[in-house]
Parts: C-alpha cells; sequence; structure tokens
C-alpha cells in the first residue's frame, strides 16, 4: 500500500515519459527506457563483443575474455553490463545518483530487467552493494538499492534488502585507482548474521545488482560475503561498466 503511493507520487512529481532521462528533452509518452530516439541510438550498449567473465565491452571482438579476467580471478561467477561508461552515460548515472533524482531508478531498471533476460541467467535472489546509512541519509536514497527494488519486481524475483551491510564510512570508490579500491574495501563490507538472512541465502544463484562497475573490486568483496554465508553463485548486474582497455 505504501510503496504504490509513493510511487504515484513520484510519477506525478517526475513523469519519466516525459523528459529523456538522458538529455532532459521532451520526447512521447511511451519511449522505451524514457529515453529519446538519439539518445537510444547514441549510448553505447554493451550488447556484441563482451568479455564472457566480467561484461565489459572488449575492443578486439576475437578474444573472449578482457585484459583484468585474463590476469586475475574473481569472487563472482559472471557479470552483466548494459552500456559503456563513456561521458554519455556518466552524465546521465550521475544526474540519478547525486542530483536528487530518484525517479530515474524505474526506467533504469527496465534496461538492467531486459538485459538479464537476454542474458539467459538464472536466479533465485536479488540483492544489491549496501550504502553507509549515513551516506545514506545526506543523500536520501541509496541508488543501487532503488535500482534493486525495480529489477526484482520487473524480474519476478524476491529481493533482500539485509543480507549485506555496509559497516565503514571511507573515501568514495570513484575518487580511487585499482589498488587504493583494494585497500579501501577491506571491512567495507560484512555479512548479516541473522538467522532468517542466513537460511535465505544458503544454496541461492543471487543477482547483486549495483549501478557502476569500474575495477569489480565492491562486486568482488560483496561476492566473497555472499559465498561465504552460502550462496551457490553470484552474478553481478550493473548499468554502465567501463570498456575493455
Amino acid at each position: 500500500m505504501a510503496r504504490g503511493i509513493v510511487d504515484k507520487a513520484l510519477r506525478l512529481l517526475f513523469p519519466t515519459d516525459i523528459y529523456c532521462i538522458c538529455c532532459g528533452n521532451l520526447i512521447n509518452s511511451g519511449k522505451k527506457y524514457s529515453l529519446c530516439d538519439a539518445c537510444m541510438a547514441q549510448l553505447d550498449w554493451a550488447n556484441k563483443n563482451t568479455c564472457e567473465k566480467c561484461g565489459v565491452k572488449l575492443k578486439d571482438g576475437a578474444v573472449k575474455f578482457c585484459k583484468t579476467c585474463m590476469q586475475q580471478n574473481h569472487n563472482f561467477d559472471r557479470a552483466y553490463t548494459c552500456m559503456v561508461y563513456d561521458e554519455m552515460a556518466k552524465n546521465m548515472l550521475m544526474q540519478y545518483k547525486f542530483k536528487g533524482k530518484p525517479y530515474m531508478a524505474e526506467p533504469l531498471a527496465d534496461i538492467m530487467a531486459d538485459k538479464f533476460v537476454a542474458s539467459g541467467c538464472a536466479a533465485d535472489l536479488v540483492t544489491f552493494v549496501p550504502m553507509h546509512p549515513q551516506k545514506e541519509r545526506k543523500r536520501g536514497y541509496n541508488q543501487a538499492g532503488l535500482l534493486a527494488l525495480y529489477f526484482a519486481e520487473k524480474s519476478g524475483l524476491p529481493l533482500s534488502c539485509d543480507i549485506l551491510i555496509r559497516k565503514g564510512y571511507k573515501k568514495a570508490m570513484n575518487k580511487l585507482g585499482a589498488e587504493e579500491r583494494r585497500d579501501n574495501i577491506q571491512g567495507a563490507y560484512a555479512l548479516s548474521q541473522d538467522e532468517k538472512c542466513l537460511e535465505l541465502l544458503k544454496n541461492k544463484t543471487v543477482i547483486l545488482i549495483d549501478d557502476i562497475y569500474t575495477t569489480g573490486t565492491t562486486a568482488n568483496e560483496c561476492a566473497r560475503l555472499l559465498k561465504e554465508g552460502g550462496a551457490e553463485s553470484v552474478s553481478v548486474f550493473t548499468l554502465a561498466s567501463g570498456a575493455d582497455a
């Protein structure tokens, strides 16, 4: 009941079928993903020639894995991304994350849900990368949590909001390099010790939702914890990631 009221209020205040969520131009009602034709065509979709492990778009269509995945192992089983994190995608996602536009979550989750269907990935449960409560209160919402909420609804999968916990309030990951990210991630996340959460996780194939895949550090740490808690497998779905170097 409360969820439905919130959804209706957001649609009245911020109707996503009037303005393109990428460029802000007026669009006709019913446009797919609330994107105008120009933005739909210009976004660099990661539909072909992607790494078979982390999902980043490959420059060389003859290879199966990106340079990073050829050199290191991951704790997650597979990662999928929807688009390349270029300037166009960055501008759109920064609007969603930092400009107080939570209403963008639903059309963005539509993109991710369609990617999930196209991937053929099996799943029992959806969860997401948590945000520190202090940071979430300041922003007003967890961008990954909102994406997961709509993703789970559209995919018909149960959502767990409490399996992973953000412990440390550390430096923002988007300002750090690969090595700094690995150092910064230590102790940043923890697995819930609630028996119901752990029972829910046991032997499950889990979808982990986040907005951006950069080096895979966050996804790796969260996947490690989920598997330690009993998950059989973990697949990561993000909106965007960088292209292979």
